[in-house]
C-alpha cells in the first residue's frame, strides 16, 4: 500500500467542544517533535491512512487498540508511536445535546468518535473504512525485504505502507502495520504527547464529569449577552510545547520549551 501525506491543518481553537478525542490527536500530530531519520523537510508532518488503505486490516477487532507500527532501521525493527481514530457519521443536534440553532436541521457529518463526549462510541467496533491510523513521517524506515517479523506480534498479520512526498512523489520510507499479541504499547512506551481535561464547575454530587456540568451555552437576553460557563483547568503538551485553557477554547497560557527558549508564558 502506498499513501500521502495528509496534513493537519485544522485549528484547534476551530474545533467544537465535544471533540476532545480529536484534539487529543491533533496536537500529537503538530506538536510533538524529534530527531527524524527522514532527509525529507516533511518529518514533522503525520502519516494518516485510512482504514480503506489498509484492507487486509478490515473488519479486525483488535486492530483498533492492538495495532502496532514497526519500521526496519538499520537491520532492525524499531517500533514507532502509532494512533488508532474510529470515526462515525454524527448528527449535529446529538453533538449539542439541546435544540440547535443549524439552519438545516437533520445536518450530519463524518466526526470522530467518542464514548465520553456526545459523539458517542463507534457503532462499528472493528476497524473500518473511515476509521483513521496516524504516525508521524520521522518514524518511517527502510522495505525489510526478507521480513522479518518483530517480537510481540501476531504472525500473519502485516501490512506495509510506503510514504510517499504528495509534493514530489518521492519516497520517504516505509512502515509495517503489524497486529500486538497483547504485550506491546501502542504509543511504543513514547507518547507524544500529554492531554488532560479538568473542568473546574461541580455539581451537587462534587462531580466535574463533562455529562453531569459542560454547558453548551446560555443566554441571558439573547444573543447580546451570549455567556458560555465552561471554566477549566486543561492543558495539552508536548516536551517541546504546552497550551493551558481557562474556559472553552479560551487560551490563557502558551509556553516554548525548545531551542533556546525560557518557557515564559507567550500570552503574559
Amino acid at each position: 500500500c502506498t499513501v500521502d501525506y495528509e496534513i493537519a491543518l485544522i485549528n484547534v481553537l476551530e474545533l467544537i467542544s465535544s471533540h476532545y478525542r480529536m484534539l487529543l490527536y491533533l496536537v500529537t500530530l503538530l506538536l510533538a517533535s524529534s530527531a527524524s531519520c527522514t532527509p525529507s523537510l516533511r518529518y514533522l508532518d503525520p502519516v494518516v491512512v485510512t482504514g480503506a488503505e489498509v484492507s487486509s486490516l478490515l473488519g479486525c477487532v483488535e486492530c483498533v487498540d492492538r495495532l502496532v507500527a514497526f519500521s526496519w532501521v538499520d537491520g532492525a525493527w524499531s517500533q514507532a508511536p502509532l494512533q488508532v481514530d474510529e470515526r462515525h457519521i454524527q448528527d449535529y443536534y446529538n453533538i449539542k445535546n439541546e435544540e440547535c440553532r443549524l439552519y438545516e436541521r437533520d445536518m450530519k457529518s463524518m466526526m470522530y468518535a467518542d464514548p465520553g463526549t456526545y459523539s458517542g462510541m463507534d457503532e462499528d467496533e472493528t476497524l473500518d473504512i473511515d476509521d483513521e491510523i496516524v504516525f508521524m513521517a520521522r518514524f518511517v524506515g527502510e522495505q525489510n525485504d526478507g521480513m522479518t517479523t518483530p517480537e510481540g506480534v501476531v504472525e500473519g498479520i502485516m501490512e506495509e505502507l510506503e510514504v510517499l512526498d504528495p509534493m514530489t512523489d518521492s519516497s520517504l520510507g516505509f512502515m509495517y502495520l503489524f497486529l500486538s499479541d497483547g504485550s506491546l504499547d501502542q504509543a511504543a512506551g513514547n507518547p507524544l504527547v500529554e492531554y488532560v481535561f479538568n473542568l473546574t464547575a461541580t455539581d451537587e454530587s462534587g462531580s466535574n464529569d463533562y455529562f453531569d456540568v459542560y454547558n453548551f451555552g446560555s443566554s441571558l437576553d439573547g444573543w447580546s449577552d451570549y455567556i458560555l460557563t465552561n471554566f477549566e483547568n486543561s492543558y495539552f503538551q508536548s516536551k517541546n510545547y504546552k497550551r493551558h485553557f481557562a474556559e472553552n477554547w479560551n487560551s490563557d497560557n502558551v509556553n516554548i520549551f525548545s531551542g533556546e527558549s525560557t518557557g515564559e508564558n507567550l500570552m503574559a
